[in-house]
């Protein structure tokens, strides 16, 4: 099987590389199976150039980019990855020469560009077209029948449990160098408006006396919601420093207004930590309330993470860690899927090969 894999820039700090960087060198792993990633957006080309944006030309390139690949390595699917982005490429190009294409909607592409008079139709044409379509929880299924009429498979995001695992002896060594004092309650990823950075303020009274970070990057637009008291630290791509951060925690918070799974929630899991996050997305499906974290919505918030601070539960960071994702089972979903596909098609058009 020969999949090739359509990102908009699969080097962007985020989600949506960091999952197909741990999809695709699993699927490499297995025998068979033929995987390459190619980056839509070249890189002396800003994907944030609006005029490219509204002219179409950016989504041209891609287009010339997709089925230049496609010449090359003569794949029997396109994966897509973000419905307005990779998997609107993956479609088009897919019904331009008889290639089946899947899109992989990861979260914003539903939960904001659904809304948006700019991507709508991008991401109405990626699910309408494909040949199937997944999604990172139940909730985005739900959204996808509701607002679309069409079924979504959803496969949940994975964690590497050998990478991420707990570290007591690098937790040490970065509270020292941090110069982390007490209990420690630590956020961690990409910071924009849709994560909640703006709960922060009023959690104020219950996280005094402890040492709060911020670790990842953060949108100019959200820096105005980071409060004095909590310290920030840059983006980290050092697994092993990674690691020591979360372990270092004492609880991990997830305030999320909207989310897809995110991967920062599976790897602060892995970790055994106890991670207090949002009713929503893939979250509920992640978290096992009250035995792998915890869920809040509305003002319940301070009562948990004060009854957490007072009394530390390890259990449930333990469970935590027994209950993640692995990537072999993320890989073994998509598989299926993938075959699925592929065998539909045969029937269709009986001794059909590698497109063209």
């Amino acid at each position: 099987m020969r999949l090739l894999y359509l990102v908009a820039n699969p080097q962007r700090i985020g989600g949506v590389s960091t999952s197909v960087r741990r999809v695709t060198n699993e699927l490499a792993r297995r025998q068979g199976i033929d995987v390459r990633v190619i980056q839509l957006t070249p890189p002396d080309v800003s994907g944030n150039d609006l005029r490219a944006l509204f002219s179409g030309a950016l989504f041209q390139l891609w287009n010339e980019r997709a089925k230049a690949a496609c010449a090359d390595f003569r794949p029997d699917l396109l994966v897509g990855y973000y419905g307005s982005q990779g998997a609107y490429a993956a479609v088009v190009a897919g019904l331009e020469l008889g290639i089946p294409s899947i899109s992989c909607l990861r979260g914003n592409d539903v939960n904001l560009d659904h809304f948006s008079p700019l991507n709508h139709h991008l991401l109405e044409a990626a699910v309408a077209r494909a040949d199937a379509v997944t999604a990172v929880s139940t909730e985005m299924v739900g959204k996808i029948r509701a607002w679309y009429a069409r079924e979504a498979t959803f496969i949940s995001n994975a964690v590497d449990a050998e990478r991420f695992r707990p570290d007591p002896d690098g937790a040490r060594e970065l509270r020292s160098t941090w110069q982390l004092e007490g209990p420690v309650v630590g956020m961690f990823g990409e910071f924009k408006s849709a994560r909640g950075l703006s709960t922060l303020s009023a959690l104020e009274p219950v996280l005094r006396g402890t040492t709060t970070i911020l670790v990842g990057s953060v949108r100019p637009e959200s820096r105005k919601d980071v409060p004095p008291w909590v310290r920030a630290f840059p983006y980290v791509d050092d697994v092993q420093t990674l690691r020591a951060a979360y372990c270092a925690c004492d609880l991990v918070l997830h305030p999320s207004i909207h989310d897809g799974m995110p991967n920062v929630v599976l790897e602060a899991m892995a970790c055994g930590r106890v991670v207090v996050a949002s009713r929503t997305g893939g979250l509920i499906d992640l978290i096992d309330d009250g035995r792998t974290g915890f869920l809040c919505s509305g003002d319940g918030w301070p009562a948990i993470i004060r009854q957490l601070l007072a009394e530390p539960r390890g259990d449930i960071g333990a469970a935590a860690r027994e209950s993640v994702p692995r990537p072999h089972q993320e890989t073994d979903a998509f598989l299926r899927l993938f075959d699925g596909v592929l065998a539909r098609r045969r029937r269709r058009h009986p001794g059909e090969g590698c497109a063209d």
